[in-house]
C-alpha cells in the first residue's frame, strides 16, 4: 500500500482531512508523472483514497471528475495487461478498473434518486419497494452467498435492525442468480441455507442478473448503500466501514419523525 494513503487515513482520524488531501494529491500527481514507474495497484488506490477524501470534504464534484479522468488511463493498461500478463496480472487489472468503475457510478448516485429494486424472488421477508418504503432510511447491503466478507456483516446488520427498525430503518439484502434463465435450484437453495445459517433477520430479495448491482456500482461485494426518507442515495461504498454506515443511519434517523414499521 503507498505510504501516501497509510498516513492520510492517519491524517483523516485525527481531523487533518485537508493535510491529508493534499498529501494524497501530491502522490497522485507525481504517479501520473511517471505512469509507468508506479504500480498500477498504488495508482489505484491513490484515486480512490483521494475521491473518498473529497467526498468527506463534500467535493463530491471533484470526486467524480477524478475517477472519470483515471478511468482511460487504467483501461489502456489493462489492455495492454491482457497482451502478455500473467493470469495474476490481468486478474489485478482487472479489479483496479472494475474498482474504479464502481466507485464512480457510486458517486454519480449521490443525492439521485435510488434505483428501484427489481426482484425475481424474496427469500425472507415480503416483496417490498423503495416507494413503498418512503418515508423510512433504507440500507442495502449487495451481497453473495459464497461472499466470506458480505456473511461477517450479517451480525451487524442484524444487530442495526434490531437497535434501528422501530425508528425507521429497513435493511435489504440483495443477491442476484448468477446462471442465467437455466435451473436455479442449487443457487436458491444457497442463498435460502445462508440466510438461515446466519440467522438473518431482514429482508432478504434475488434479482433475475447483475443489473441492479450494475446501476449501483455493485459489482465488487459487499456494497452498501444507505438511502434517506426521500429515496436520495446518502452513502453507497464497498468499505465494510462499520461505525461509518451506522453514523449515517443514526444522522438521517435523528433528522425527522418517522411513521412506525
Amino acid at each position: 500500500m503507498p505510504a501516501a494513503v497509510t498516513r492520510a487515513a492517519r491524517l483523516r482520524r485525527e481531523g487533518r482531512s485537508a493535510d491529508a488531501i493534499a498529501l494524497v494529491e501530491s502522490a497522485l500527481d507525481e504517479a501520473r508523472s511517471t505512469p509507468f514507474d508506479v504500480p498500477f495497484r498504488d495508482r489505484m488506490l491513490l484515486a480512490l483514497t483521494l475521491a473518498d477524501l473529497y467526498v468527506v470534504a463534500e467535493h463530491s464534484c471533484r470526486a467524480r471528475d477524478l475517477l472519470k479522468s483515471e478511468l482511460p488511463f487504467a483501461e489502456s493498461i489493462l489492455e495492454l495487461i491482457r497482451c502478455d500478463g500473467t493470469p495474476a496480472q490481468i486478474h489485478a487489472a482487472a479489479t483496479g478498473v472494475r474498482q474504479l468503475r464502481d466507485r464512480a457510478s457510486q458517486l454519480a448516485l449521490l443525492g439521485q434518486p435510488a434505483p428501484e429494486i427489481v426482484a425475481v424472488e424474496w427469500v425472507r421477508g415480503s416483496p417490498v419497494t423503495l416507494a413503498a418504503l418512503h418515508g423510512r432510511v433504507v440500507l442495502i447491503e449487495f451481497w453473495a452467498p459464497r461472499c466470506h466478507s458480505c456473511a461477517a456483516m450479517f451480525g451487524f446488520l442484524n444487530a442495526l435492525h434490531s437497535r434501528y427498525a422501530d425508528r425507521g430503518l429497513t435493511i435489504l439484502g440483495l443477491t442476484s442468480f448468477r446462471s442465467g434463465n437455466g435451473d436455479r435450484t442449487v443457487e436458491r437453495d444457497l442463498i435460502h441455507r445462508t440466510a438461515v445459517e446466519h440467522e438473518v433477520r431482514f429482508p432478504v430479495a434475488v434479482a433475475a442478473d447483475h443489473r441492479l448491482a450494475q446501476a449501483y456500482g455493485a459489482n465488487g461485494i459487499p456494497t452498501f448503500v444507505v438511502i434517506d426518507q426521500e429515496g436520495s442515495v446518502r452513502l453507497a461504498t464497498s468499505k465494510p466501514d462499520k461505525p461509518a454506515l451506522e453514523s449515517e443511519i443514526s444522522r438521517l434517523l435523528d433528522t425527522d419523525t418517522l411513521p412506525a414499521p
